[in-house]
């Protein structure tokens, strides 16, 4: 469940990131593409806590390739701290977006051996 927290986390940071970054009035898509993603990242990763919806989180992928290919495609020559936000966080997503749910959790296997051994 770490993974999704800081899915979350990271959402939160993409929602605010253009008042921290600011972007001029002429960028009007630019100010909705990361608070879009990151609303989308965040009800991900939040459906993902729900147990039919575990699986939820690895649509988070697709955010993240949106996310790199448009801070790669806008930079170009010329890489300015908005653009590297996006290509950072678009990484950071997709390598938390592939680490299982329940992945702090020993395998079923173990877990049904641990609660034998304790009964005994």
């Amino acid at each position: 469940m770490w993974a999704r927290t800081v899915e979350v986390m990271l959402a939160c940071w993409l929602a605010i990131s253009p008042l921290v970054f600011h972007r001029g009035p002429a960028e009007t898509l630019a100010w909705g593409m990361e608070p879009v993603a990151g609303v989308a990242v965040m009800v991900l990763a939040l459906a993902a806590f729900y147990r039919p919806l575990r699986g939820a989180h690895l649509g988070i992928l697709l955010v993240s390739a949106w996310l790199v290919v448009e801070g790669y495609r806008i930079t170009g020559a010329h890489a300015d701290p908005r653009e590297q936000n996006c290509l950072m966080v678009g990484l950071l997503l997709a390598m938390f977006a592939i680490c299982p749910t329940q992945g702090d959790e020993p395998p079923p296997g173990w877990q049904a051996f641990r609660e034998n051994r304790a009964r005994r």
